[in-house]
Formats: C-alpha cells, structure tokens, sequence
C-alpha cells in the first residue's frame, strides 16, 4: 500500500456498493492509514446514504486531533472508530511507532469523535515491548471509559518484519500476558 496512490473515489464506492449488493452490512475502513484518504468522509457518508448502519474505520488516530476534521467524519456518519493505541500513555505507545507526540493526538483524536457520539475503541498490537505491561495498558484505558479493547497477535510481515527482532513475542508469552490483563477485566 505504501508504494501505490489511494484507491480513488469512484472504485472505492463501486466496492462499497457491491458489498451492500451482496449484504454486507458494516463497512470497515481501513489498510495503510484511512484518515490520508482526501474522500475518507464522503465515502463514510456515501456508505451511510447507501444504506450501511454501521462505517468503521481502523486507524493511528493523528489525524483526528483536528477538531475540524474529526467533526467531518461525524457529521458524515462514522458510528466507531478504533485507534491503534500500544500502551498506557506516550512513553510506552511513541516509543513503539517512533513518533514523538503520537500518543496525545490519537488521544485526543479518540476524544474529539467520543464527544461527537462515535463509538470508539482501542486495537493493542501485542509485542516483546508492551506485553509486560499489557495489564497495565487494558487498567489505563478501562479506567478512562474505553470498554472496546483488541488484542492483536501480529503478523510479522511489513514493518513487523523489518522490526521483528526487536519486538517479536512468542505466542505463549502474548498468551501469558492476555490472561494475566483479562484478570483487569
């Protein structure tokens, strides 16, 4: 996806109508960083005047720290939003993406749409760095009202491979760690 523009518009609404022919009913954006997309609310609206109930997207959550920008997406009818959010605060989640200040914009992000009445919700991508502390993460974002957690085993392919050795977790070890955060819930 990195080496390739967005899909334009018009496929982008040909898929979502031919999924809503063929009965889907959620509509998840996603791949790459759908917030980057220039007609990410038009589609969102598109899809909600089609008839999906639900539009989803999956996302870093930076952008979303401009309230302009957020508020589009909710005017335009997006009903959740999770964010890629890898641990308790910045110090463990910008460490993880190598973007200083990461943290308190998708924060903030999350924050603008929940006050907007989206759903949201928080994807954790388990590794080496964050799975110690993984409890703590699930305590951190429970606490502050984010009832909708994901805990992703990923797949090292893409920039998982390029940093697997510093980051890789054993399917034992992310098991460990999830039974271990599941005594928060």
């Amino acid at each position: 996806w990195r080496r390739q523009p967005f899909t334009p518009f018009a496929e982008a609404a040909r898929r979502q109508w031919l999924a809503y022919q063929d009965g889907a009913r959620v509509l998840v954006l996603n791949g790459g960083e759908p917030t980057l997309h220039e007609g990410l609310a038009r589609l969102v609206a598109l899809a909600r005047k089609t008839g999906f109930p639900e539009v989803h997207i999956q996302t870093n959550g930076l952008r979303l720290a401009e309230k302009d920008y957020a508020g589009a997406l909710v005017r335009a009818g997006l009903s959740l939003a999770r964010f890629s959010l890898h641990g308790p605060g910045p110090e463990l989640h910008d460490a993880q993406v190598q973007v200083p200040g990461a943290f308190a914009k998708a924060w903030a992000g999350l924050e603008n749409l929940r006050a907007g009445g989206v759903a949201v919700g928080v994807n954790i991508v388990l590794n080496k760095l964050n799975a110690p502390r993984l409890r703590e993460t699930s305590a951190w974002f429970l606490e502050r009202g984010v009832k909708d957690l994901g805990m992703i085993f990923p797949l090292y392919e893409g920039d998982m491979a390029f940093y697997a050795e510093r980051t890789a977790l054993s399917l034992s070890d992310a098991a460990a760690a999830v039974r271990d955060a599941f005594e928060e819930f």
